[in-house]
Parts: structure tokens; sequence; C-alpha cells
């Protein structure tokens, strides 16, 4: 269900449609219940969310039918389901039974080759910056979708993260987005639904920004030391970051310090290093890594296991380099619009063995601008990102 100018929409089983009914203003029905679309299914599944962006459009998810298996592996029935956004007409043609734009456009979750894994929940947040913080002075642009297999060849279950008008690729092209795992060691092929419905925090009625806290004005408090507010509170010293850490060990506990020598981590059965190869990079001269995954357990690990791979210049990530040569094999790596490539080993995994991928990358020209440096960034595609990369400088003439 969901509340819009001055109705409520919500979904009925059979059909499945979309109905609305209007709201008195002091909460009761009206009687005025009208169906507003139909919408149609490519097997049986229910209507589980609805929300409206800014300009009126209606938003829906699609859960395929429940089922119980008797394991829980899967909470629903396989195969597509969508996630799907109606346009209103604009203006309402008196020619036509509805006020709706007959055909519904089509998001894209999951990585299957149809891109169409989602698991019934969608929810609308703020546009993320480049560098990946919140942007809240614009509403609704992001989608937050909950889906089955949100990476390539991976059975990932969870919250798929992508632009509001991320809409579907051709068949089997690579959808850019990004993915919190609902359970990292949850992977099997059969097991879907287990995640569902969604919410976020977001206030996007009146002006942008955090919500008034409780003194009614904007943002976070002055601090007491007579700081702005607005923001965090600076801390001791002249920065407004985390502070130093006491001994001058690593910045996170199980990451070496990575200021240009790349890095060890310790994730869940694999230990990820990465360094740089290359003495320094430019747009003629390409910037080497070398990433060294290794099985750490006394057992085989079948695999696949895919690694997302993030080039950043000035702490940015960026699209603006291209791949040179191929993987090491049989790594295979598939570029997307999106700043990540995803690399992915078949398996399987020998225990205590490590098992090496060199990528080289060259930088596309006018894409160094005035950076410094350029760095390199492995994300598990089943946990959470890892240290960040070798720094390679890149020559300021």
């Amino acid at each position: 269900m969901a509340v819009h100018g001055g109705r409520l929409y919500y979904a009925v089983a059979d059909g499945p449609e979309i109905w609305s009914v209007g709201l008195a203003p002091e909460g009761g029905f009206q009687t005025d219940a009208r169906v507003e679309f139909g919408v149609t299914l490519s097997q049986p599944g229910l209507v589980t969310a609805i929300t409206f962006d800014s300009a009126g459009r209606l938003l829906l998810a699609i859960r395929n039918a429940v089922q119980n298996t008797g394991d829980f592996a899967a909470f629903v029935a396989s195969g597509p389901a969508d996630v799907m956004r109606f346009t209103p007409e604009s203006p309402d043609d008196p020619a036509t039974a509805l006020t709706w734009l007959p055909e519904p456009e089509f998001y894209a979750v999951g990585q299957s080759a149809e891109h169409r894994d989602a698991s019934g929940g969608l929810a609308l947040q703020y546009a993320y910056k480049e560098d990946g913080s919140i942007d809240s002075s614009i509403c609704n642009g992001s989608l937050f979708a909950s889906g089955d297999a949100l990476v390539p060849l991976q059975p990932v279950h969870g919250l798929q993260i992508g632009t509001s008008d991320g809409f579907l690729p051709e068949i089997g092209a690579t959808a850019p987005f990004a993915f919190v795992a609902l359970d990292p060691t949850q992977d099997q092929l059969e097991a879907r639904g287990h995640a569902g419905g969604v919410a976020v925090l977001a206030t996007c009625e009146g002006e942008t920004g955090f919500p008034a806290v409780a003194t009614g004005e904007p943002g976070f408090p002055a601090a007491a030391d007579g700081g702005e507010g607005g923001a965090a509170p600076p801390l001791d010293g002249d920065g407004t970051g985390f502070p130093a850490v006491t001994d001058g060990g690593p910045l996170l506990p199980g990451v070496e310090d990575n200021g240009g020598g790349g890095g060890k981590t310790k994730q869940g059965p694999f230990t990820v290093e990465k360094k740089g190869v290359s003495a320094f990079c430019n747009e003629t001269t390409p910037c080497t890594w070398e990433i060294k995954v290794t099985n750490d357990t006394d057992k085989p690990i079948p695999g696949p296991v895919t690694i997302q791979d993030i080039i950043s210049k000035g702490g940015a990530p960026t699209t603006q380099v291209k791949m040179v040569g191929a993987p090491t094999a049989p790594w295979t790596c598939v570029a997307s619009a999106a700043a990540a490539m995803s690399c992915t080993h078949p398996g399987p995994f020998p225990p205590k063995s490590s098992i090496p991928l060199t990528l080289t990358f060259l930088p596309l020209p006018g894409a160094l601008g005035a950076a410094k440096d350029l760095k390199n960034c492995a994300v598990l595609a089943m946990a959470v990102p890892q240290q960040q990369g070798a720094v390679l400088p890149a020559p300021t003439s």
C-alpha cells in the first residue's frame, strides 16, 4: 500500500490489480474506490510493495508465488520477478479507460541474463555522489530492491542498490549495481526469497537535508566548543574524521597499512592480498596490479568466486580506464558502466593454496587531469569491501 495525492493505493491479489480509494479529511475512506490498472505477470505472483516518486509515477515490486519445500531453502517459486514503474497520462486522455500509460518500464534487478530476479521489496532513497556519500539534495535518486542472483555467477541474495533510472539493459549485458548480501555464507543456488520488504530513511518533503533535531533547528546541534551545527562536531585537533590510531598501527583491524604498498585482508575462508606492480602509470603507460586470493581452509572451495575491482582517482571512483590484455586464466572479467569490473574464477580453490589475478588498466586520454595517484580496491562479491589497493603515482607532467 501507499498514499499519494489524497488516495490510498493498494494491490489486489486477483489479477493482480492496483486499486485506489480516496481518503477523507478525518482519515476514513471515501466511496470512490476504483481500479487503476492491471499488472501482467509471466507467472503467478503478488504485488508486495508500492511506492511513488516525486513525479507521481507508481513503482511496484513482484514476489513470486509462495512455496514451502520443507527445507527452508526456497520461500518463493523460481522464475522471473520484476520491479516496474507506471507513468500517469499527462494530460489525462479522455479516450482511454484508465489514467495511466498502458506499458510500464522495467527495472533491472539481479545479474542473471534477463535481470529479473526481484524478491518483492523496493524503496526510493537519496542519490549518491561519486565518492559514495549520500546527496540529500536529490530525492528519489536511488532505487533499493530486494532480490536474488545479485552478482554474476554467484547465488547472492539480499539488497540491490542502483540508480532510479536503471532500466533493463540488453539481454546478457552487465547491469551496474551495488549490493548488500543478506547472509554472506548463504551460497545455495536453490535458495530464493529470503530477502523481502525494504525500508529506508529519507525525508523528501520540504527542505532537503537531514530532518530537524529536537531543538527544531535543521541538522545536527552545534558542538559544545562553539563549532557550527549541521555536521558532526570536530574532534580534538584540526580534523573532523576519525582519530588517529594511538599506536600508529593499521586503520582497521586486519588491514595492513596500505599507503602505497598494497595490503592483506582475511575475509571468511579467504585471504586477499593486493600489490601494485607498476612504478608509475599515465595515459600511455598502463597500470598493473596483482591480486592473490588464498583459500585458508583445509577443504577445497568449489567456487565460483567473484571479485569486484574498482579504480579511483583523487578518492573518487572512475570509469575512465580500459583493461589492457586478458586477465590471468581462468579468471574472466566483465566491465560495466559503473566504476567497477567484475572478475570471476570458476573454481575450485584447492585447500591452503593461492590463485593469482593480474589486472592491467590504461587511463583514457584526459582522464588523469590533476590526479596524483590511482588506487585499486578489491571487493569480494559475497563479502564486504577489502583493503584499499596499491597507490600508483601518476606523472605530473
